[in-house]
């Protein structure tokens, strides 16, 4: 089996991984009934809002290092039309830009069969921003969180998570950490979880647990791996958790 057979693309319309062989690429002036992918009023307020505010908090920083002197962008001047780090917005259409690419100087996008397939019948595909399935940008506050920095503002908690450390040769250079288990949610009173964020120390233990599997005893380099917390991380994304 050769390696394009097993390629995969990224669909500019519902962002799902999907075989890039099934794909269809096309300029995006050729989507079928492009209308429907159009998002809805609350949505595109919703969004311009998140732009604005980013856009202020931008400025605010150029501000500081230009000593008040500000470019402004083109998104900042029209507002229909505008771009993030994972996605782009033209006359309240959402592409997501893993799914977009340049052709001959001709903006092209990667539609899987699914969303081409519900397009062309006239319909709004399933996973795509119009049928209000869109997350947004992650915000960096929230990236990259190790478990107990996810569990300092996470409003759902497992009830246990087991992490496995497991070399297959024995090795501490080939060591590789996964996590392996099931997990269980149960819905909480969330306006009440808000109000006590961050946990207390005795919280949060209750609700970790780390346990060290293997028929050898541990070295120090595994510890290393184990999960662990960034005060600085935690002080930014406890004050995001705030705002929001």
């Amino acid at each position: 089996m050769s390696m394009s057979v097993l390629a995969e693309a990224t669909c500019a319309v519902c962002n799902v991984r999907t075989s890039a062989k099934d794909s269809k690429k096309i300029p995006i002036s050729n989507i079928p009934n492009i209308h429907l992918l159009k998002v809805s009023e609350e949505l595109n307020d919703l969004i311009i809002n998140v732009r604005s505010t980013s856009l202020q908090n931008s400025r605010k920083d150029t501000e500081m290092l230009n000593n008040n002197s500000i470019a402004i962008t083109g998104s900042a001047k029209n507002p229909s039309t505008f771009d993030s780090s994972s996605f782009y917005c033209q006359n309240n259409v959402i592409l997501y830009k893993s799914g977009l690419f340049q052709q001959k100087k001709e903006d092209i996008c990667v539609i899987c069969q699914k969303c081409h397939g519900a397009l062309s019948k006239g319909s709004i595909p399933k996973f795509s921003a119009a049928n209000n399935m869109w997350l947004g940008d992650i915000p960096v506050e929230l990236q990259g969180l190790t478990i107990p920095e996810e569990k300092l503002i996470s409003f759902y908690r497992h009830n246990s998570c087991i992490i496995k450390l497991h070399s297959p040769f024995h090795s501490t250079t080939t060591a590789q950490t996964a996590l392996k288990g099931n997990c269980i949610t149960f819905l909480q009173n969330v306006p009440n979880i808000v109000n006590s964020l961050p946990l207390t120390l005795d919280d949060l233990c209750d609700t970790l647990k780390v346990i060290f599997i293997g028929a050898r005893p541990l070295d120090r380099i595994h510890l290393k791996k184990s999960p662990n917390s960034a005060q600085e991380k935690n002080y930014s994304t406890i004050t995001m958790a705030e705002e929001t």
